[in-house]
């Protein structure tokens, strides 16, 4: 495994400038470092004491433990140090002027690497001393629960692989009055967009060590969170992947996700993160078909609409540019049934065509059956509906009909609308040509004249008249008499009362009706030819019936 090093200094409280030379059993120069050999780095140093600290910058992980303040331009960088004391140097080693050569041996990756918070509460906090400390970020303090520093952090590491937890609490000897706690806290792993409590440590009481308690845990999701029960310092340690000179970025597709077919979903994988910070690429199969539905994008965010309703999994797949990683995410989307909205004249002749228009909608790609409910009886089906559907229907009663039209899509979803009609007749005006029935008078035919007030007498069929009464109806005689005939004739179209008015004279035939005594209310009904349909018309008369021998009619036409 390697390791690049990209740069080497020295710090210390005095005055100081530095060469760096290579030597040893490799020949390395700043770059790649190995796991497991050891190089040694020659130094000039002026005025230097035993303060100084070598620093070596990787651009991927740390090779050292402890993490003093670093120089401003060097905030945003990983860094590992050794300090000269651990070489067995000391303040004896140097001069006070001049140049001291110090070669550092055994310097080396180690396998364990520090892992920082990449969350943590915002606030300010500051250590005992009243020294500010930033919250967040991989230089965050070390030290949980204390004034405003909050008492978790969140860290990102890789699943399976151990954690060493290093820790003291704060009542040692530099500190007799710090009297802050104990290491007790808690270990929160973050599985499927929750944080679940993985494990309680209740450690010692008021422990005084220099990171020298030690907790083990092995994650099996790739970040994890620590909080407090107690006040302590924490250093948290994990070891290297020696299988890779890189680590894989780690994919998170966000969710789940809900929405209605139709709709854009706004698929978000901005909490994907590389371990070696390297930037990321995204690409999305939104059906789990297997089939990349996008290219290779430099954004976490994308919007995607489906077309029909879904239960299953979005696919995320994120690339550093050498390895690949992908994640799921789950996703509900509900259909929506049709919407329908119908079209039709308010009111309609009995007999005449009313056309309908029904269109609909669906956000979703469905096929789609239909029904509609004319309000008389009569329900059409439609198989294969397609908007709008275009119907046709002919009433032949008067009366107010509720139409409801259904749609019915493919996934069962149900859209419906309906819309009232008027049907309504041509109001005609009828008179018998007597006043009384006498139903044994010797007279054959009952003969009525009818006016209309709207239409042609002259384009009435005589074969759709008949005469209604008592839930009885008796069809108009149609004969050879010219009175008598279907179409219009001249003995049929007459002014029979001498208002100017033409009216149809029809005739129905005595012997058919069977009827009480007394006053009865008769009806005329009938077809005239109207704008193109053949309409019906209406109208009604009061007889007198009677039922004598002797007695006779009077008659007006004969």
């Amino acid at each position: 495994m390697v390791r690049t090093l990209n740069y080497i200094s020295f710090a210390g409280n005095g005055d100081i400038k530095w060469v760096v030379d290579w030597s040893g059993g490799y020949s390395v120069k700043i770059g790649t470092w190995e796991l497991g050999k050891a190089y040694r780095v020659r130094a000039e140093i002026d005025f230097v004491n035993q303060t100084a600290d070598v620093y070596l910058g990787f651009a991927q992980k740390l090779i050292a433990k402890d993490l003093p303040a670093l120089p401003k331009e060097f905030d945003h960088q990983r860094w590992g140090h050794v300090k000269l004391s651990k070489f067995g140097l000391s303040t004896g080693n140097f001069r006070d002027s001049g140049t001291n050569v110090v070669y550092f041996d055994d310097i080396r990756l180690e396998t364990f690497h520090r892992i920082w918070p990449v969350d943590a509460p915002t606030t300010t906090c500051y250590t005992s001393g009243g020294k500010a400390l930033p919250s967040t970020g991989e230089n965050s303090a070390d030290w949980f629960n204390y004034g405003n520093c909050g008492n978790w952090k969140v860290f990102d590491v890789t699943p399976g692989k151990e954690l060493k937890f290093a820790l003291r609490s704060d009542q040692c000897p530099s500190c007799p009055g710090c009297v802050l706690g104990d290491i007790d806290f808690d270990i929160y792993e973050y599985v499927n967009g929750q944080w679940v409590l993985k494990k309680s440590v209740d450690g010692p009481n008021n422990y005084c060590g220099l990171y020298d308690y030690f907790y083990y845990y092995t994650p099996q999701s790739d970040r994890i969170k620590v909080v407090a029960r107690g006040g302590f310092y924490l250093e948290l340690y994990q070891e290297f992947d020696s299988s890779s000179s890189t680590h894989a970025p780690i994919a998170n597709a966000g969710g789940p996700y809900t929405a209605n077919e139709g709709e854009e979903i706004t698929f978000n994988a901005s909490l994907s993160h590389d371990p070696d910070g390297d930037s990321l690429q995204y690409r999305w199969d939104f059906d789990n078909d297997g089939v990349w539905d996008t290219e290779w994008l430099n954004e976490p965010i994308i919007s995607h609409a489906y077309v029909d309703d879904y239960q299953g999994t979005v696919v995320l797949e994120v690339t550093d540019g050498e390895l690949t990683t992908k994640a799921t995410a789950d996703v509900t989307v509900l259909n929506v049934p049709p919407s329908v909205n119908i079209t039709a004249d308010d009111e309609v002749y009995a007999g005449a065509g009313l056309i309908i228009n029904a269109a609909f909608t669906d956000p979703g790609d469905d096929a789609h059956t239909a029904t509609i409910d004319w309000g008389d009886g009569v329900v059409d089906s439609i198989t294969n509906a397609v908007s709008p559907i275009v119907a046709n229907h002919t009433y032949n009663t008067k009366g107010v009909y509720t139409i409801n039209v259904t749609v019915i899509d493919d996934d069962g979803g149900v859209g419906y609308n309906s819309v009232n009609v008027k049907v309504k007749v041509i109001n005609a005006t009828v008179e018998f040509g007597m006043d009384t029935l006498n139903l044994k008078s010797k007279v054959k035919w009952i003969l009525c004249y009818i006016e209309l007030e709207e239409g042609n007498v002259t384009q009435i069929n005589g074969s759709t008249v008949y005469l209604e009464y008592n839930n009885t109806t008796i069809s108009a005689y149609i004969g050879e008499q010219g009175w008598a005939k279907s179409e219009a004739t001249d003995g049929n179209i007459v002014d029979s009362d001498g208002d100017g008015l033409l009216e149809r004279m029809v005739g129905f035939n005595k012997s058919s009706i069977e009827v009480d005594e007394g006053e009865h209310l008769f009806y005329v009904k009938g077809r005239v030819a109207y704008h193109g349909y053949m309409v019906w018309f209406e109208g009604s008369d009061v007889l007198k019936v009677i039922n004598k021998e002797k007695e006779g009619a009077k008659i007006r036409n004969k």
